[in-house]
């Protein structure tokens, strides 16, 4: 009889321990977003971890999300994230761009506990300094030389570096000018490295760990990048004229990318010539140029279409194009209306717009300085050339001769009126 009591407290013992455990597990944190830092300056490469214990799938970049506070309501930002899976983490980093109070995080979730979804967010501030730095790659795989590329949008930076032992670099008190971009690079002595590590950069204004893994991670997002602010290159040309410029393209992870090759689809190898057509690396986070001539050979008829593709071992990018050629010679259409029935054409020789030499075939304005202003372009005179260097000469003897007598700043004046209060 004692026995069987005994076996009925053991049961009802196991029972509501189970149950008590299931309460734990379903109450544990199986989602959580861990932020790098919490205040950033515009410009700045934003970085964080998604910590996932039991999600049903691998996340997608539809799951990151990215909110501004607008008084008393948010609104989505849209925006490409980079991130790639460690484990069963996720290491997560974007430039940012724009003031004020965000959110990130993730949204819906489906996790086995319970079978539901989840979403957490955090938030962070970003303001406009006078001291902002971004980083490409956000991240590395270990190998015995790493490249660092600094992107500076304001004044000059100095910065400093915090390595293991078994990482070495040249660099003290290195200066990273405003508005240049600056590569550094550091040599792992890859047979004492037994983890993953960081490599830490300091400036006035923030810190970031980049990390260096040791074990293998699953990649997303984007690989490759045109840089050109066109997402179609459409044109109307005359069957006598050749157009060509320089196309940039980006490696955007953090390792580097082999065997590149161009194509062209559609009927645009009729009509376009490339450079050359393979590459054989690209270094992370590197950048690399092709040259592109449209209608070079002059006896090009008709519409030409499809895109032109850079395909690497981890991802592609693409660009629409699209040529119409034009037998006849480009009148201007701008027209002088006399009355109803009566329009004379304006000369040909008035038209305002640029040749296609001026013109630059992709642009591509990086955003460094997001306070100025995109400069404009104004056709001058020689006499009026002239003029202007005159009045310039008189200026710079005018600003010599007040500057006679007073007292040079130094160096560390300067750095002091600008420091972050």
């Amino acid at each position: 009889m004692n026995l069987i009591n005994l076996l009925k407290k053991l049961k009802n013992c196991l029972a509501s321990s189970l149950i008590i455990f299931t309460l734990l597990v379903g109450n544990a944190s199986a989602l959580d977003v861990a932020l790098y830092d919490t205040t950033y300056n515009t410009g700045e490469t934003f970085q964080a971890w998604i910590e996932v214990l039991d999600s049903i799938r691998d996340l997608e970049a539809k799951d990151f999300v990215l909110y501004k506070y607008n008084e008393s309501n948010l609104t989505r930002i849209r925006f490409t994230p980079f991130y790639f899976k460690v484990n069963s983490d996720y290491f997560v980093y974007f430039d940012l761009d724009g003031t004020g109070n965000y959110s990130f995080g993730v949204e819906n979730i489906p996790l086995m506990v319970n079978n539901t979804e989840k979403s957490i967010r955090k938030d962070f501030f970003v303001s406009l300094g006078n001291k902002s730095l971004s980083i490409r790659p956000g991240y590395f795989k270990v190998g015995s030389l790493l490249e660092l590329k600094v992107t500076n949008s304001y004044e000059d930076v100095v910065v400093n570096f915090i390595v293991p032992n078994f990482v070495s670099h040249p660099y003290v008190e290195e200066v990273v000018a405003g508005g240049r971009e600056r590569v550094f690079r550091f040599n792992v002595d890859t047979s004492k490295v037994q983890s993953s590590f960081n490599i830490t950069m300091k400036y006035d204004g923030g810190t970031y760990d980049i990390p260096v893994f040791l074990k293998e991670s699953k990649e997303y997002g984007e690989a490759l990048k045109f840089l050109t602010d066109l997402n179609v290159l459409n044109k109307i040309i005359k069957k006598d004229e050749t157009l060509s410029g320089a196309l940039r393209f980006q490696n955007l992870i953090g390792e580097p990318l082999y065997n590149l090759n161009f194509t062209l689809t559609g009927n645009l190898n009729k009509i376009v010539r490339l450079n050359f057509t393979r590459l054989s690396y690209l270094r992370a986070g590197g950048n690399g140029e092709q040259f592109v001539w449209i209608n070079e050979n002059k006896n090009a008829a008709g519409i030409y279409e499809g895109e032109l593709i850079l395909n690497s071992n981890q991802g592609k990018a693409s660009m629409k194009m699209r040529f119409e050629v034009n037998e006849e010679k480009i009148i201007p259409r701008q027209e002088l209306q006399t009355n109803d029935s009566i329009k004379l054409p304006v000369k040909q020789e008035t038209e305002p717009t640029s040749s296609p030499a001026e013109q630059e075939l992709f642009p591509f304005k990086q955003q460094i300085n997001f306070t100025s202003q995109p400069s404009k372009v104004v056709r001058t005179s020689k006499g009026f050339i002239m003029f202007l260097l005159f009045i310039l000469v008189i200026g710079i003897l005018i600003f010599l001769l007040s500057r006679r007598g007073k007292e040079k700043k130094s160096f560390e004046d300067y750095v002091k009126e600008h420091e972050r209060k």
